[in-house]
């Protein structure tokens, strides 16, 4: 198995059959609202942070999700 050093924005990746989409940027970046305070990871305004935008023709129950490597739990 292979061991991961990363933090949440490393290996992550959306899943292109579902209905929405999820969209990294920066929390100096500000779309349509949705600036972050900062990274809560990092507790540094330059880090990354995940949104989804909705738009209007979004439905009640879309599904947004993010896929990761397998990863397997480990106690250090």
């Amino acid at each position: 198995s292979k061991v991961y050093d990363c933090d949440f924005e490393c290996y992550w990746k959306h899943d292109d059959i579902t209905n929405l989409k999820w969209i990294l940027t920066r929390s100096l970046i500000s779309t349509l609202n949705t600036e972050s305070d900062g990274d809560h990871t990092t507790g540094s305004r330059f880090g990354y942070y995940m949104y989804i935008e909705i738009t209007s023709s979004a439905k009640f129950n879309n599904t947004a999700r993010l896929i990761s490597p397998h990863l397997i739990a480990t106690i250090e």
